[in-house]
């Protein structure tokens, strides 16, 4: 996994960059795989099982996957209603090496899942029975040639289709929303890699075109949701107020969007010093057209003496926006729905502003020790400055969210992590963090379908949901002798995200009352909100190989002692998520 400083050869969306290499059936003579089913609480089932075969020149692997669950998604309170779920995921790579200089490799990578969508209580009691189809499929061919000694040129082509269909019900209320968007891309990205002395240059392109289409249509079902005799009553949402003999509102767009990138970086090694530099023009035009020219600088100087690694990094980064409803939040048809006082206000361009790519400067100092023979402590710490600062809203209470943006962002925090090797049998990890996570209003994307969007333009700073004051996360597992058997546990804290919702706010709400209880209260001050209280949570494991057999089984116990919290009230995503409760989950796989 690579943080921190982030090499010009990543972009687009990135935090973190973890590399994983799917697993190839060359060398695999004979035929090999595995087989693996697993049952745990809330009817949840799984099952999967995958197979190898090659020999130095032609390799085929596959795998097929399953799972269903009536606990699918977070749900939306504890009861956990309507929230039934299952997925299928089906994988193959081919791999030919026919002479030492090439390699050619072809992966598929299709999937779909049928869910639930969580109901609280009151829609539950209307019936509302709302599912979500979704569909993927993805294809990738590599290209490999070794030219010399000291470079190596990589042709890669992809192309990817994904579709997500929501479907109303009966019931539906407050709004009855129907959603059915695809969004495409295929493009390649060829690269050329060679070494001359204490460098390593690498230099490449990136070029996609991503379709993408999008269906909405929805009505409201609640007369209370825009009554006329309230006073904030919207008279632009009047004509669709099915309670009134209003009629749905429609709307369709299709837009292809064009991603375009180049870079060019060096990795210097010199005596203790290491430092990767390089550069890279990233140019997006979905919403608009945004374009930005990137610095990327890392180091790091190592003392063998102590055996201590200091690190410095700078990175300009442009993160295109989340495209999921993109056309529904750019779409001026959709921004008609605000009430009269956002279509007057030119600061929230008559309630849509298009969504800008978000432009952040990444900066991290770090330290990495040795600690004995097998263990390893990292600090690190990091500040991002960040314009048109990215995040989510949600159209009324529907569950559908789009992108908006903020004029600014500014987060800084700590991480540190001590990491266990394998010390007769036993290996672990601790990590601790801390975000402050702060953006600057007003917001300069998106929708703005209500009236408060009129008070964020003079609310200044204010604390965004995944600001954190303290987080832990632990695991420790032991090998108990050479067949295989092992015990291990894991603990994570959480000090509290902020919570979304007052006690006050939610008193009259019969969805969220219940979550009173787990919200701590400060002065709800615009940086110092109201949180979900601190939790922590404990999961317990044991595995071993059965003696005299391909078989091995192991066990898990996930939230031992039963802990109850929430992770966030009244969230983007439709409401109060909570943590699973105390839950078994036996899983045994058959090896061949």
């Amino acid at each position: 996994m690579i943080y921190g400083n982030i090499p010009a050869e990543y972009g687009e969306k990135i935090g973190a960059v973890i590399n994983l290499t799917t697993r190839s059936g060359l060398g695999r003579r004979p035929l090999r795989g595995d087989a693996y089913g697993g049952v745990s609480s809330f009817a949840t089932r799984e099952a999967g099982a995958s197979v190898g075969y090659g020999n130095e020149t032609f390799g085929v692997f596959a795998s097929l996957t399953g799972s269903s669950s009536d606990r699918f998604l977070d749900p939306v309170n504890f009861d956990n209603l309507h929230n039934h779920g299952d997925t299928a995921r089906a994988f193959v790579r081919l791999d030919w090496v026919p002479d030492a200089s090439d390699s050619l490799r072809f992966t598929v990578l299709v999937g779909r899942t049928n869910r639930d969508v969580p109901n609280t209580f009151t829609q539950q009691a209307t019936g509302q029975s709302q599912t979500v189809q979704s569909r993927d499929e993805n294809y990738n061919v590599g290209w490999q040639r070794v030219l010399s000694d000291a470079s190596v040129l990589e042709l890669i082509a992809f192309a990817c289709r994904s579709s997500f269909d929501l479907h109303p019900s009966a019931g539906d209320t407050p709004v009855t929303v129907r959603s059915q968007r695809s969004l495409d891309n295929f493009g390649v990205a060829p690269s050329l890699t060679w070494a001359k002395g204490v460098h390593e240059v690498k230099a490449g392109l990136e070029v996609k075109r991503f379709p993408i289409a999008e269906r909405f249509s929805f009505g409201l079902t609640s007369p209370g949701l825009n009554d006329p005799a309230s006073a904030d009553f919207n008279p632009n949402l009047a004509p669709y107020d099915l309670t009134r003999g209003g009629r749905p509102f429609l709307f369709h767009g299709a837009r292809t969007g064009t991603y375009a990138a180049a870079y060019l970086q060096d990795t210097i090694r010199l005596g203790q010093f290491t430092a990767n530099v390089g550069v890279r023009y990233d140019h997006n035009d979905l919403p608009v057209t945004d374009a930005q020219l990137e610095p990327r600088i890392g180091v790091v100087y190592f003392v063998p003496a102590t055996r201590t690694a200091f690190r410095l990094s700078y990175n300009r980064v442009l993160y295109t926006p989340e495209y999921e409803n993109i056309l529904v939040s750019s779409s001026p048809m959709v921004a008609a729905l605000a009430p009269p006082e956002i279509r007057s206000s030119l600061a929230l361009g008559g309630g849509d502003l298009l969504v800008r790519s978000e432009r952040q400067d990444a900066y991290t100092v770090g330290v990495q020790q040795a600690i004995g023979r097998m263990a390893r402590l990292d600090v690190d710490v990091w500040r991002r400055h960040s314009a048109y600062a990215g995040d989510q809203d949600q159209l009324f209470n529907s569950g559908i969210v789009f992108p908006i943006a903020f004029s600014r962002g500014e987060l800084h925090g700590w991480d540190l992590r001590l990491d266990l090797g394998d010390d007769h049998g036993l290996r672990g990890f601790l990590s601790v963090g801390h975000t402050r996570a702060i953006y600057v209003a007003p917001p300069v994307g998106g929708l703005f379908l209500d009236t408060g969007a009129l008070q964020d333009l003079t609310a200044g700073e204010f604390v965004i949901d995944h600001d954190q004051n303290l987080s832990l996360q632990g695991s420790m597992t032991y090998d108990l002798g050479a067949d295989g058997a092992w015990v291990g546990a894991n603990v994570r804290y959480d000090s509290g995200l902020v919570a979304g919702a007052t006690p006050d706010q939610l008193l009259g709400d019969p969805d969220n009352v219940w979550a009173i209880p787990f919200i701590h209260v400060t002065d709800n001050a615009a940086l110092n909100p109201d949180r979900v209280r601190s939790r922590t949570v404990w999961d317990f494991s044991a595995g071993a190989n059965i003696p005299h057999t391909p078989l091995s089984v192991q066990v898990d116990l996930l939230n031992a002692f039963d802990k109850k919290g929430v992770y966030n009230v009244l969230s983007v995503f439709g409401g109060t998520h909570v943590i699973p409760p105390r839950n078994v989950a036996v899983r045994l796989r058959y090896h061949f």
